[in-house]
């Protein structure tokens, strides 16, 4: 006979809610990261990548009588503490990022190369499209619109849910 109870619904129903919100992060920010790599958008990928796979784990765990030991407990336990402290400092880092981003720049024509990763330049100039007039969108020189601000932010307050 087994010894663990079966994990209730409404645990079941918070590990999917936790999925979703951090597939929502691994979107967010990938959406990011195809504009302009930062060590913060990379940081909430892999918070969100990690949460969804240990929602599915923890999901998988309450159903199977397998691994419902004592310590596969302790060693889900032990992730949950980890993922927390990467949300907190995801968190911070995004929201440090965002309160940075409050410079004016004079953006002429945004340059899009097609690559995968760090694929959008801000041209500064009005003179021709040449490598000494573009400003690599990279940590000092980031330049985010609107819409990037305001992913920033969803970032900050999802990191802040999942905590």
């Amino acid at each position: 006979m087994d010894q663990h109870a079966k994990t209730p619904m409404h645990f079941t129903i918070i590990r999917a809610v936790q999925a979703i919100l951090g597939f929502i992060v691994l979107g967010v920010s990938a959406w990011l990261i195809h504009g302009a790599v930062s060590d913060e958008f990379v940081l909430a990928l892999v918070c969100g990548l990690f949460t969804m796979i240990l929602a599915v784990v923890n999901i998988l765990a309450g159903r199977m009588a397998s691994l419902r030991t004592d310590l596969f407990t302790i060693i889900l336990l032990s992730a949950d503490a980890l993922l927390a402290v990467l949300w907190l400092a995801s968190m911070g880092a995004n929201a440090h990022l965002r309160s940075i981003l409050n410079v004016p720049i004079d953006c002429v024509a945004n340059v899009d190369t097609g690559d995968a990763v760090n694929s959008h330049f801000c041209v500064t100039k009005r003179s021709a499209l040449t490598p000494t007039n573009l400003v690599k969108r990279t940590n000092p020189y980031l330049v985010v619109g609107p819409a990037g601000k305001a992913g920033i932010s969803g970032i900050a307050v999802i990191s802040a849910i999942e905590l």
